[in-house]
């Protein structure tokens, strides 16, 4: 049980990696069409 628990945690981790990765890659990508 404790093994499961853990590797739940670590993909709830890397979820939130790769939503903030996606949000800041879109961010980025859309910044200099809006500035020029």
């Amino acid at each position: 049980m404790p093994f499961i628990h853990r590797s739940i945690l670590y993909i709830e981790e890397l979820i939130k990696a790769e939503i903030s990765f996606s949000v800041l890659y879109i961010h980025f990508k859309t910044k200099p069409c809006q500035g020029g």
